[in-house]
C-alpha cells in the first residue's frame, strides 16, 4: 500500500446496480480488509456467488431484498461518496470513506485487479470446445448494437469455426438462432467459470467485459460515448490487458471526458441530439478484425 487507510472502521455499500463498478471496487475491498478497516457491507443479493469466490467473508455482508434497501444500524461508522481513479463519483452506488480523493489511487497498479483461480470455479460445462462469448443484449440504448450488426458479428464468428456463447440478459432482442444460449442466465460463478476457458469475449462496454475480466480470457470491448481510457478493464497491473478496442469511424463520439456527464441519463437521450449515432456506428467488421489481431485465424 502507499499509505495507510483512516483507522475508523466504515461501512460499505457496492453498487446494487451494476456489475462493472462492483467489480472495480473489490480491490479496495480487499485493501480495506487487509486494514481491518470494514464495519458491514450492503450489497445487493444478485452478487451472492461473486463474493465468496474473491475471499470476501460472507459474515460481513448483509444483502438487500430486491428493489429494498436495508439501512445500516445507526452508529458511529461514517459514510462518504466513493471514487474511483478515472471513474465518476457514485454517491448512491458503493460509499467510502473518502469524501473528495481517488480512492482507486491509493492502490499500487498490480493491487488494482483480481484474479480467480480454476480451483475456485464451477466445472466448466463447455470445457474443451472453441467457443467465443458474446453479449446478449444491453438494455441501454447507449450501449446496444444494432440488430443487423449483431447478427453480422455473430455470422463472421461462425465463419471463422466458433460456437457463440450467449451471456446476459434472459430475453435477447437479437436473432439467437444457432447460438448456444442455455447458460444464458448462469450464476455469476458458472458465468466466469464459462469465460476462462473461452477463445475471446466480445461485447459493449458493460458488465460482461468487466466479468471477464476477472479472468485471462481476451477480450474484444466495443465504446462509443465513454473514452475507452476511462473504462478498460485493469488486469496484470495495467489497464487493457489482452484487451482490443473497437470504436466508431465517426466523429460523434466519446462525447463526455468522464465516465459520464452529470444530468444526463445516457440511455434515455443522446447528449448531441443524434440519436446515439456512436453506438450505431460500431461495425462487425471492426470487432471481427480485433479479434482476429488478438487472437490469431
Amino acid at each position: 500500500m502507499k499509505f495507510s487507510f483512516n483507522k475508523n472502521k466504515i461501512n460499505i455499500v457496492v453498487n446494487c446496480a451494476a456489475l462493472g463498478d462492483t467489480i472495480c471496487s473489490l480491490p479496495i475491498i480487499y485493501a480495506l480488509l487487509k486494514e481491518d478497516r470494514i464495519n458491514r457491507i450492503l450489497s445487493n443479493e444478485k452478487w451472492k456467488d461473486l463474493f465468496p469466490l474473491t475471499d470476501i467473508p460472507e459474515d460481513i455482508v448483509t444483502y438487500m431484498q430486491k428493489d429494498k434497501v436495508v439501512p445500516f444500524d445507526p452508529g458511529p461508522h461514517h459514510t462518504a461518496p466513493l471514487y474511483l481513479d478515472n471513474r465518476a463519483p457514485y454517491c448512491s452506488h458503493m460509499v467510502d470513506f473518502f469524501s473528495s480523493c481517488l480512492c482507486y489511487a491509493i492502490l499500487d497498479a498490480d493491487q488494482k485487479s483480481i484474479n480467480i483461480p480454476q480451483n475456485r470455479l464451477p466445472v466448466n460445462p463447455l470445457f474443451g470446445r472453441r467457443y467465443i462469448v458474446l453479449q446478449s443484449t444491453t438494455r441501454l440504448r447507449s450501449r446496444t448494437l444494432l440488430p443487423e450488426t449483431w447478427q453480422q458479428l455473430k455470422f463472421g464468428l461462425f465463419e471463422r469455426g466458433f460456437e457463440v456463447v450467449l451471456l446476459g440478459d434472459k430475453d435477447s432482442d437479437y436473432d439467437t438462432h444457432g447460438c448456444v444460449t442455455e447458460f444464458t442466465t448462469s450464476n455469476y460463478a458458472q458465468s466466469i467459470s464459462i469465460l476462462s476457458d473461452c477463445s475471446a469475449c466480445i461485447g459493449v462496454d458493460g458488465g460482461l467485459l468487466y466479468l471477464a475480466s476477472l479472468t485471462e480470457c481476451p477480450i474484444v470491448a466495443g465504446y462509443s460515448f465513454v473514452n475507452p481510457k476511462y473504462r478498460l478493464p485493469f488486469r496484470h497491473g495495467k489497464m487493457g490487458w489482452r484487451c482490443a478496442q473497437v470504436t466508431p469511424p465517426i466523429g460523434c463520439s466519446f462525447c463526455t471526458d468522464s465516465l459520464c456527464a452529470y444530468g444526463i441519463e445516457f440511455d434515455v437521450a443522446c447528449p448531441n441530439h443524434f440519436d446515439f449515432e456512436c453506438i450505431k456506428n460500431l461495425r462487425a467488421c471492426d470487432f471481427l478484425h480485433a479479434l482476429d489481431g488478438l487472437i490469431g485465424h
